[in-house]
């Protein structure tokens, strides 16, 4: 059976031999750890002889020549490539002893289940269109995109420039609003290249984003819950929670503190628990959280 720890050790070890520096959040996000689990691995890899650049708080393998010699002979591959190969092995008929080593293989670099729901959602010509027109700098038009904060379908054009960890999402700036945003690549129709250059590169900025996936440029708040185990546990599952946001007070009590770019992804989430969430701060959103509650009475009256 493959170890956990194993196959996050390589993975992490591969990742960070690349060409960019990952923050601590990044690596979190990626690996679906605290943040002391992923400080213990990076302190692994110094103690089996890597060597760590770890300047303003991001990480990356430094290589000397024979090391990087080493590295430029494995094979890797981003994950949409990967996804590329993982669906072809899939459809190869039979379950030969080959197809399964190579399958197991990739296992150990590469987060499968990703590569399984970005295959099954047709996304991956999507990806590959996005990451063209960054490479390319130019503007792409997403066509019939579903937008849940407007509540509208329609045609936007984006300067597309950063993809999250997991290619969940796509960054980018959007000419009509003036304002960088993240758009979910399943809520995407399709794309057109439209064949014009970026015109707006120095406003190519990511937004603070919390752990609602609402985005502003800075954080508009700062709440503070007491929740039940079963809010935390809804709270991890249905999105990232870094542990420095919690403090667990008994086993069944857990206090949240969280900056917030907008109420609207914290409302829906205590609106939904009620009977599980005890709001301690801020002033601003509890009265907010009164005024949803009366429009919603009446509304229901009326």
């Amino acid at each position: 059976m493959k170890s956990n720890k194993t196959s996050r050790i390589l993975k992490l070890l591969t990742l960070l031999s690349g060409k960019r520096k990952y923050s601590l959040n990044e690596l979190m996000d990626r690996f679906d750890q605290s943040e002391r689990s992923v400080y213990r691995d990076l302190d692994e890899l110094e103690y089996a002889g890597y060597v760590l650049d770890r300047q303003n708080g991001k990480y990356k393998l430094i290589l000397d020549n024979s090391t990087s010699s080493q590295f430029k002979n494995l094979f890797h591959f981003t994950e949409e490539e990967a996804a590329i190969l993982f669906e072809t092995l899939e459809h190869l008929e039979g379950s030969s002893n080959t197809k399964s080593r190579l399958l197991r293989k990739m296992d150990v670099f590469y987060d499968l289940k990703i590569l399984e729901s970005l295959k099954d959602k047709d996304d991956l010509i999507k990806i590959q269109m996005i990451k063209k027109s960054i490479q390319q700098k130019t503007q792409i038009k997403l066509l019939a995109y579903h937008s849940s904060n407007s509540s509208t379908i329609q045609d936007r054009i984006i300067e597309a420039f950063y993809f999250s960890p997991n290619y969940r999402f796509v960054w980018g700036y959007e000419p009509h609003s003036d304002m960088c945003k993240q758009f979910k690549i399943s809520r995407i129709e399709s794309i057109e290249i439209t064949g014009f250059y970026w015109e707006q590169e120095s406003k190519h900025q990511k937004p603070f984003v919390d752990i609602f996936r609402m985005s502003s440029k800075q954080p508009m708040d700062i709440v503070v819950l007491e929740i039940s185990l079963r809010a935390y546990n809804s709270l991890k599952e249905e999105y990232t929670l870094p542990q420095e946001f919690v403090n667990k007070l008994t086993d069944n009590k857990y206090l949240l503190s969280i900056p917030i770019a907008h109420y609207k992804g914290i409302t829906r989430f205590v609106m939904g628990l009620l009977d599980e969430v005890v709001i301690i701060e801020s002033t601003q959103f509890k009265d907010h959280i009164e005024n949803q509650l009366k429009k919603h009475l009446k509304n229901y009256s009326d």
